[in-house]
């Protein structure tokens, strides 16, 4: 699916008041039916995804597994605003992290380790750890 520039750009925006207010990762957390930013008061990284989406006109199936599933591999080489990337849980075998692609390379996550809404680099993101590794990016269907 091809966002308008002006939803990649609300998106970027929100991404960035997200991150500056520092809104707490909390595992299961969703903002439905929130519009207000600022009355969210935790979030999880697929609820914070969908959040984003849902204030652009997009609705997305909630759950990293099911956005995974319901979207396309996309070639890092051409990504663009509002892709999403997802992490492996090594142990378990199964997709349980997702981020969203903004301006200039970086990336929009609920972190569980940091504790809150974030921004950081993509090649950060890709990074591997003991119990995480990169799984792709990928563009949403429609």
């Amino acid at each position: 699916m091809k966002l308008t520039q002006e939803q990649k750009d609300k998106i970027c925006k929100l991404a960035r008041q997200g991150a500056s207010i520092g809104i707490p990762y909390l595992f299961g957390a969703k903002a439905e039916g929130i519009n207000d930013i600022a009355k969210i008061k935790s979030i999880d990284c697929s609820g914070w995804i969908c959040w984003l989406l849902s204030q652009v006109g997009v609705n997305e199936i909630e759950g990293s597994i099911n956005e995974f599933q319901n979207s396309n591999p996309v070639s890092e080489a051409f990504s663009e605003v509002g892709d999403l990337i997802f992490k492996l849980n090594i142990q378990e075998n199964k997709i349980d992290h997702v981020g969203i692609v903004i301006d200039g390379g970086w990336v929009s996550e609920s972190e569980a380790w940091v504790g809150n809404v974030i921004i950081r680099r993509l090649i950060d993101f890709k990074k591997e750890n003991s119990t995480h590794k990169y799984a792709g990016m990928r563009e949403l269907k429609g």
